[in-house]
């Protein structure tokens, strides 16, 4: 279906949401924050167990998106308060911010401003990124609170979209 980007796996009760952009990283921290809500509101039969992490992926460049900025800010408020809010934000690492490059921004960003954990995977590494992966989900899950991982050593043969200097990726 659509909307599925870089999506490996996921069982009946797992509710993914991928994109490269950062538009899906508010309605993932909405989702974290529901999951848990319902549970306290004894809502039920609610959609997802109480367990449950909500997941959402985006490009390097999208850490500079006011969506994503926005969602980071709100997912580490909630924790600020004491609420539960477990999402995992996925950052895929390739160096190139559509077809510019990044200047190593996402390391220095991710370093200064993000108040959460970040859990770091060599992209090219099934079990590096099961690792991380494993390691950030579990975090949300039991602390109640976000998590990132940034999924490095991506390289891209062509270019985002169509608009792209597909040149810049060779």
């Amino acid at each position: 279906g659509g909307g599925h980007h870089c999506l490996l796996g996921g069982s009946p009760s797992d509710f993914l949401v991928t994109s490269t952009l950062a538009s899906q990283s508010p309605p993932a921290v909405g989702r974290a924050a529901g999951l848990r809500l319902a549970h306290h509101l004894k809502i039920e039969r609610p959609l997802l167990p109480p367990n449950a992490v909500s997941y959402v992926s985006l490009g390097d460049g999208s850490v500079n998106n006011a969506h994503f900025l926005s969602a980071v800010n709100m997912a580490e408020y909630m924790q600020h308060r004491g609420f539960q809010c477990p999402v995992v934000f996925g950052i895929s690492d390739n160096g190139l911010c559509i077809s510019l490059r990044g200047h190593e921004w996402l390391n220095r960003f991710v370093q200064q401003r993000l108040g959460m954990p970040v859990f770091h995977a060599d992209g090219n590494s099934l079990a590096s990124v099961y690792a991380a992966s494993r390691d950030a989900t579990r975090h949300a899950r039991r602390r109640g609170g976000p998590a990132a991982i940034v999924f490095g050593g991506l390289r891209r043969r062509f270019g985002h979209a169509a608009t792209d200097r597909q040149d810049a990726y060779l």
